[in-house]
């Protein structure tokens, strides 16, 4: 992180200080508000405080919504990630820790701009280029098992459509400085595969051919514009843009993840070990070796999300234990050590990810048997939950904390759990992609189904 992001975090958490210094009072907080001036007579402030609790009663009794629980703000700002395009959502869940946070404000009409119908079946997740051009893989185009990468301009028109002669597995675009689409794409005789890199008009730059790599997963990108990814063959690769391999590491039970995830620094990458190896991995890219490894109570479980990194380098990911669910199953944050800070239990966590909000809030969904969204703060502690018909994608939150949750309708939330504005899709859908939200304060989300259209949300 540069050091003017820290600057930043750090001014944030000092400004609530600064006018008490100036003035040479303390600051008393009641109920959330800050009053300064130590002048105030005892008796009026015991009148304010009463005066200020039954109208905070009143409001509870109308939303009953869980109250915040100690803790305290953590400021979350944007990681300068200079091998990544400077666009409002380059990658999947937006950057390389994988927050779901746009700088940027989200949709406030709740209602649908445009929607673009492709040939196929949109799938995974949404990108955006720095022109504000979107993109996406379309699978099955016109009833084949081909597959198309479409570029789409910001007011829904075709911009160019990149044909496949496979399906693309995972599709997941990736936009590197530049404006280049990187996109993982298996190659004639399987297990061969290629990382497409295609140019923003549209043609093929170049076809990267790792030798002896089995079907790659969605890759990501390191700050040194190194290509990262985990295969079927349990490996970890380190790639150059010329397809050399650099180095790869795996363990006894293999390494996987969909995406690998970054710390601030991107000197570590987090991922899970596989069935005989369980846990959570530490990877040091720097030396390529393993820092940490962290196992949970269940010796058998499996990850249902991609883990989550904050500004201060904690690790966020939920749990689903095989043996013992009333132990292990929940969410946890864990410190760059390698440490367990905390843990929220609950029956079943989602196998959707979640997202960390500008003040440092989590939101999870926790599955099957609740169909919960959860609010957490930077302590583990409950803010507020709401219960969803379903789950569908990902959760993102935008640079005001608003939260876009898909149920399969499209809600927006506000930090406290109220309801701003619901969009229904008319179509039936099997599933939804992971969204995106653009400069200009709209939300890109598409459906996976045969009537597979993306829309963007104003």
């Amino acid at each position: 992180m540069e050091e003017q992001d820290l600057a930043q975090i750090k001014e944030y958490q000092k400004k609530k200080t600064r006018i008490g210094r100036r003035s040479g009072v303390c600051p008393v907080r009641v109920f959330g508000f800050v009053f300064y001036g130590g002048k105030m007579k005892r008796s009026k402030l015991m009148i304010l405080i009463f005066f200020l609790a039954m109208i905070f009663s009143c409001q509870r009794e109308k939303n009953p919504i869980t109250p915040p629980v100690g803790g305290h703000i953590h400021p979350q700002v944007a990681i300068p990630w200079p091998s990544l395009a400077k666009s409002p959502w380059p990658m999947f869940h937006h950057d390389p820790q994988s927050t779901g946070r746009s700088p940027y404000r989200g949709p406030r009409k709740g209602r649908i701009k445009w929607s673009f119908k492709p040939d196929g079946w949109i799938h995974e997740s949404i990108a955006i280029g720095p022109d504000s051009t979107i993109y996406f893989v379309s699978l099955w185009e016109q009833k084949s098992a081909k597959s198309s990468l479409y570029a789409i301009k910001p007011d829904g028109q075709l911009k160019w459509r990149y044909k496949f002669d496979q399906s693309v597995m995972d599709p997941d675009p990736l936009v590197a400085a530049g404006g280049t689409v990187y996109l993982p794409v298996p190659e004639g005789v399987w297990p061969d595969w290629a990382i497409y890199a295609i140019s923003p008009d549209g043609t093929l730059k170049k076809k990267i051919n790792p030798t002896d790599v089995e079907q790659i997963a969605a890759i990501t990108m390191g700050r040194d514009g190194m290509l990262y990814f985990t295969s079927n063959d349990g490996c970890f690769y380190a790639m150059a843009q010329d397809g050399t391999v650099l180095w790869k590491l795996t363990t006894q039970g293999g390494l996987w993840s969909k995406i690998p995830v970054f710390s601030p620094d991107g000197n570590t990458v987090y991922l899970y070990g596989g069935r005989s190896t369980p846990g959570l991995y530490a990877i040091n890219i720097q030396n390529h070796t393993i820092k940490w490894h962290l196992t949970f109570k269940d010796s058998l479980y499996y990850y249902s999300d991609i883990p989550m990194v904050d500004n201060e380098g904690n690790i966020y990911l939920g749990i689903d234990c095989i043996r013992s669910a009333e132990n292990g199953n929940g969410f946890y944050s864990i410190s760059p050590q390698g440490e367990i800070n905390w843990h929220y239990k609950v029956l079943a966590s989602s196998s959707e990810e979640g997202t960390i909000d500008p003040e440092g809030n989590i939101y999870f969904q926790a599955g099957t048997v609740e169909n919960r969204l959860l609010a957490v703060n930077y302590d583990g502690n409950l803010r507020c939950q709401k219960n969803l018909n379903d789950r569908w994608t990902s959760l993102l939150s935008d640079k005001d904390g608003v939260i876009y949750v898909f149920q399969p309708d499209l809600s927006a939330y506000t930090q406290d759990g109220n309801i701003l504005w619901n969009v229904h899709f008319e179509e039936q859908f099997t599933r939804i992609t992971s969204a995106a939200i653009g400069y200009n304060g709209i939300l890109y989300v598409g459906t996976f189904g045969p009537n597979s259209k993306l829309y963007a949300i104003e």
